[in-house]
């Protein structure tokens, strides 16, 4: 068995800065998009139109296939719970 790899979180020392990501993105022609769930603005306002307007959204699996931080299930109850990972 060769040797344990470990991945670096968000705030880890060797996480990369700012700085580098914002190297690597124009390296990259501009293609890197920072992932955030479009449920976070349900969690600051939940009766706000856009939140509501997420929801709809949320009907259409193309919706969900297409947009990174989302999956097709939520997981089950109590067990856990899906969100963007780094």
């Amino acid at each position: 068995m060769g040797p344990t790899q470990r991945r670096w979180r968000p705030g880890d020392p060797s996480w990369p800065s700012a700085e580098v990501w914002q190297d690597l993105n124009q390296a990259v022609g501009g293609r890197l998009s920072a992932v955030t769930s479009p449920l976070a603005i349900c969690a600051e306002t939940p009766a706000n139109a856009a939140c509501m307007e997420v929801f709809g959204r949320l009907k259409n699996p193309y919706y969900i296939g297409d947009t990174p931080a989302l999956t097709q299930t939520s997981g089950w109850l109590d067990a856990w719970t899906s969100a963007p990972s780094a």
